[in-house]
């Protein structure tokens, strides 16, 4: 649908058209209110992209294992609710926590610097936890996959191609 004309002029142009997004000439920052997103120059190296999808598989290993342990919350609830209460508990916060962690590792695929370090701390927070727990239930397996991930997103962050992609911001 054409725009109406006023006093006598012609609409140049309809409604419908839509502009793509046009990043600024080298050199000089984004317009205000420009709806290119500011990111490191240059394409994002598979590394960068690496660590989305290990993250990714690092959230289904610990929502896989938050069920097995809440499984095992429940069996062993005497009837009291307690077992319940705590299954519910473990399952809300682990789905927070993987929801952010998730978060962090998507603005970092988007070159967010500071997504970047506070991903590569959480990370090593969660390293240790989970070698923690790896100590003391040697036997499961899915503590082990999670520390492997863990491991290979702190090296993808660090990255030389990951640093070069970064400092060229």
């Amino acid at each position: 649908m054409p725009l109406p004309a006023y006093s006598g002029r012609r609409a140049l142009c309809h409604a419908t058209t839509v502009l793509p997004p046009q990043a600024p000439p080298a050199g000089l920052p984004p317009a205000v209110g420009s709806t290119v997103p500011p990111g490191p120059s240059g394409p994002r190296p598979a590394t960068v992209s690496a660590v989305f999808w290990v993250a990714l598989a690092q959230v289904v290993c610990s929502l896989l294992g938050a069920a097995v342990l809440a499984m095992f919350l429940l069996a062993v609830d005497t009837g009291s609710g307690e077992g319940v209460a705590a299954a519910a508990l473990l399952l809300g916060v682990t789905v927070v926590v993987d929801a952010c962690w998730l978060g962090l590792a998507w603005m970092v695929r988007g070159g967010s610097e500071v997504a970047r370090v506070t991903l590569a701390v959480l990370t090593a927070i969660g390293a240790l936890v989970a070698l923690a727990f790896c100590v003391v239930a040697w036997a499961v397996v899915v503590p082990l996959v999670g520390l492997a991930l863990q491991s290979a997103v702190l090296v993808l962050l660090f990255a030389p191609a990951t640093n070069a992609w970064f400092a060229g911001r």
